[in-house]
């Protein structure tokens, strides 16, 4: 019986304690959707997929419906740099290239077409381009100091 007593004692314990917990962490989150993703170019490929070429993008990729604001700094490139969007129905907030390079190196982001919401900037010293296909899905602005360069550009419906 005493047994019994104390081993209902226990269960209950555990789930008050585990209760605690669940409670205790329920406001411990990652921060929501869009993220802004700095492309560090150290994942091993050229590739958007690829986690561990972005900083800041809750420790992923940039994922097809965030809406995530894509950065492009040209300061430490080597050589011209082409990046592919592999992700397919990729929608993103804003993309802004920065930096400055004494080579005038340039991004050029190339792969799967992909949805454009909040307008790009070029405050880089050098001619940046996009090859791959952009539907701009909302009004938007495109400035800085720089040149942007874009292929082909849709408008949304």
């Amino acid at each position: 019986m005493k047994l019994k007593r104390l081993s209902a004692l226990a269960s209950a314990l555990v789930l008050g304690f585990s209760a605690l917990l669940s409670i205790g962490f329920a406001g411990v989150a990652f921060a929501a959707a869009p993220y802004t993703c700095t492309w560090t170019g150290l994942g091993g490929n050229a590739n958007f997929s690829t986690a561990g070429n972005w900083s800041g993008c809750n420790s992923a990729a940039p994922q097809p419906a965030d809406n995530d604001n894509l950065v492009f700094n040209i300061t430490s490139l080597g050589s011209d740099t082409t990046l592919t969007n592999d992700i397919t129905g990729l929608q993103v907030g804003s993309i802004t290239f920065e930096g400055t390079n004494s080579n005038n190196y340039v991004y050029t982001i190339s792969g799967n077409a992909f949805d454009l919401s909040g307008g790009v900037t070029n405050s880089s010293n050098v001619y940046d381009q996009i090859t791959a296909t952009v539907t701009l899905t909302t009004p938007q602005t495109f400035g800085g100091s720089g040149y942007i360069s874009l292929s082909t550009l849709q408008l949304g419906t």
